[in-house]
């Protein structure tokens, strides 16, 4: 497929290519292989100063699954992905450190893998067991921006690594026939290596100097949570579910003047939601109700000062109606 977006600081253009294959081998395996071309390009003041210059950005990714039915009560899936990345950007860079076009013809490979189990204590209750490897490559912004307004300045960092993502969780289904539902437990821990944040450079706080925004690896960040769920039916055309998720958060920066903190993870949140379909007609309420927190941000790194602002719970709410 083919995606064109445009504002007033950039013009992207995203190509993609993809190809897969399902397959049973025999009752107890199934596999799926697959593989992908993405290519980017994004032109703008966003990533040039004069606005004619451009970042370009070519991924290709290869990936295989495997479901494998051990036996009536047990099935394990564990999949696999591997991405090569190449970027390149046509001027040199004007903010930040200057840096020239060459240092953003980069190359990376990442891998992902996901490995799960569900077992079946019976014809209603089953235990879920996942963990895997994720990563986040770095947005055109994040490794290539290059971008200033009267006052404030926003650079990207080519020497940015991805960001892995580490995840495991452990969890409890029960279906139950009297509300046409299930009810779901699950605990979970996710830890990520070389965090993509942003800094503030400290020598912008000279007089006659722009405000300086960077991007950097700036440590490691580990969560823990619980997340309890509930969904039924009034009857065949209504239904309705609730959850709660409770989540703690550690961060370590291990570079000065990140701007992120564990202070401003909001640790508790309550969503309830009901929906409606009936022939072509579909829609769909939700009310999310998100903890408050003590917000904090580095100001001036120079006295190491923090800004600290008390954000209070607050109610999401979101609708969807379709008629097909």
């Amino acid at each position: 497929y083919h995606n064109r977006t445009s504002t007033d600081i950039a013009v992207s253009k995203l190509n993609v290519l993809q190809a897969e294959n399902l397959f049973q081998v025999d009752n107890k395996n199934t596999f799926r292989v697959g593989a992908e071309y993405r290519n980017s390009n994004t032109q703008g003041i966003l990533v040039s100063s004069n606005g004619q210059g451009y970042v370009k950005t070519d991924l290709v990714g290869v990936s295989g699954m495997w479901e494998h039915k051990a036996t009536d009560k047990l099935t394990f899936t564990n999949s696999l992905r591997f991405d090569h990345v190449e970027t390149e950007k046509s001027q040199d860079q004007s903010t930040g450190s200057a840096l020239p076009e060459d240092k953003f013809d980069q190359n990376f490979d990442v891998l992902s893998f996901n490995t799960g189990a569900v077992y079946k204590l019976n014809q209603l209750e089953s235990l879920r067991f996942n963990a895997g490897r994720g990563a986040h490559i770095p947005a055109t912004t994040e490794f290539a921006g290059d971008y200033g307004i009267t006052g404030i300045e926003l650079a990207g960092n080519p020497d940015l690594d991805p960001e892995i993502l580490w995840s495991a969780e452990a969890g409890y289904t029960k279906i139950l026939p009297k509300i046409q539902g299930k009810a779901k437990a699950t605990v979970f821990f996710q830890y990520i290596e070389d965090h993509l944040t942003k800094t503030i450079d400290p020598l912008t706080f000279a007089p006659a100097k722009n405000l300086e925004f960077l991007y950097s690896n700036g440590g490691t960040s580990k969560s823990v949570g619980l997340e309890l769920a509930l969904d039924g039916k009034y009857n065949e055309n209504l239904g309705y579910g609730s959850s709660y998720t409770f989540m703690y958060t550690d961060d370590d920066a291990d570079v000065a003047d990140t701007m992120f903190n564990e202070d401003n993870n909001n640790e508790h949140k309550v969503a309830v939601w009901t929906d409606y379909n009936k022939d072509k007609l579909s829609a769909h309420v939700e009310a999310i109700w998100t903890s408050g927190v003590n917000y904090k941000v580095l100001a001036n790194p120079t006295i190491n000062a923090l800004v600290e602002e008390k954000v209070h719970s607050y109610i999401t709410l979101n609708t969807n109606v379709s008629y097909d």
